[in-house]
């Protein structure tokens, strides 16, 4: 699936579809809040400002994952490089944080946090209690 942004002439590639050979050739993926505008927007600028440097090896481009409506595409995590937008609520979404259960464990080539808000924050001790006690409640 392809997305127009603005008066772009390219478009963005985002995951729409889960199907077990879709996005094999996938080298690089950008994992974002979805639901989180600022999130969003960092991945897509990061799409946009990459992809020229790949324009020789196509299956290098990066694209966003959109799990926000479908479920997490079934492929091989194995070998490929994740660019991880972290905005303030990145890690209080449930959907995120599925995201990121996906890879955990796998051998991936690299994986790039990138912080896309000025108010972001790294877990703390206290974060993870909060976390757990809303969990179990």
């Amino acid at each position: 699936s392809s997305k127009r942004s603005g008066g772009a002439s390219r478009a963005v590639t985002t995951i729409a579809t889960s199907g077990p050979d879709s996005h094999q050739s996938v080298g690089t993926l950008v994992v974002v809040d979805c639901a989180n505008r600022e999130g969003l927007a960092t991945g897509l600028i990061l799409v946009k400002l990459l992809s020229p440097l790949w324009t020789q090896e196509p299956g290098k481009i990066p694209i966003v994952l959109d799990t926000t409506t479908v479920k997490m595409p079934s492929f091989d995590w194995g070998n490929k490089t994740i660019i991880l937008v972290l905005t303030v609520s990145c890690f209080s979404s449930s959907r995120f944080l599925m995201d990121l259960l996906c890879f955990a464990g796998t051998r991936l080539r690299g994986l790039v946090p990138v912080v896309a808000s000025d108010l972001f924050e790294f877990p703390t001790q206290s974060f993870y209690e909060v976390l757990e006690r809303q969990v179990l409640a």
